[in-house]
């Protein structure tokens, strides 16, 4: 693969992260606004369960998406930043570092779905129940 290849593979990744963090950052947005109405409007426990999921996985969607963009921004600087003396050891930590942290808040989300939906039907079951 040519180094243009190389370059232009690298800005379409930017560009579809950028993309997608855009949309993630709506989604947020959305999002916030339900979890406020929920909270202003006394709606139920499950929906505000649900409500407080949705703003987890947009937060983590924008922040995981913001940083795929800016490992591809990294790597297609890379070239310059070697070029001004700075070693490939501290690129490449800062590119692991990032990717680190992005599959450490996916994993940290899973598992707060994972209790949410637990307390969710457990909130569901006491409510047939009780009928």
């Amino acid at each position: 693969m040519s180094q243009a290849q190389v370059h232009i593979f690298e800005a379409v990744w930017v560009l579809a992260a950028l993309v997608g963090a855009a949309a993630s950052f709506r989604t947020l947005r959305e999002a916030l606004g339900d979890q406020r109405f929920l909270t202003t409007r006394g709606g139920d426990s499950a929906r505000r369960i649900v409500a407080r999921a949705a703003v987890r996985r947009a937060r983590v969607q924008v922040v995981t998406l913001s940083i795929f963009a800016m490992l591809g921004i990294v790597l297609l600087i890379q070239p310059t930043l070697q070029g001004r003396g700075v070693p490939p050891s501290v690129i490449q930590f800062a590119l692991l570092f990032a990717f680190c942290f992005a599959v450490v808040q996916i994993s940290a989300t899973s598992l707060m779905d994972r209790r949410d939906r637990r307390t969710l039907l457990n909130e569901m079951q006491r409510g047939s129940t009780a009928r």
